[in-house]
């Protein structure tokens, strides 16, 4: 199963995931991010704070059976 995040940094490290979804498309979560940092102040440019489109994905345990 594919996912979708949104994670925050600060002075380029990681912080937190803001959000996880498999609800909307891969594009629409990529515009979030688009307006999320479009949306931040000079303020927090200037600190380095700015949030990423992250893809992941989790195995689908129907396929593999677990180890014994």
């Amino acid at each position: 199963m594919e996912f979708y995040e949104i994670h925050r940094y600060d002075k380029g490290i990681f912080q937190y995931v803001v959000t996880r979804t498999n609800k909307y498309s891969e594009r629409k979560v990529k515009e979030d991010v688009n307006k999320m940092n479009q949306m931040l102040t000079d303020a927090g440019k200037s600190q380095g704070t700015w949030y990423e489109f992250v893809m992941g994905a989790i195995p689908d345990e129907t396929k593999h059976p677990p180890n014994k």
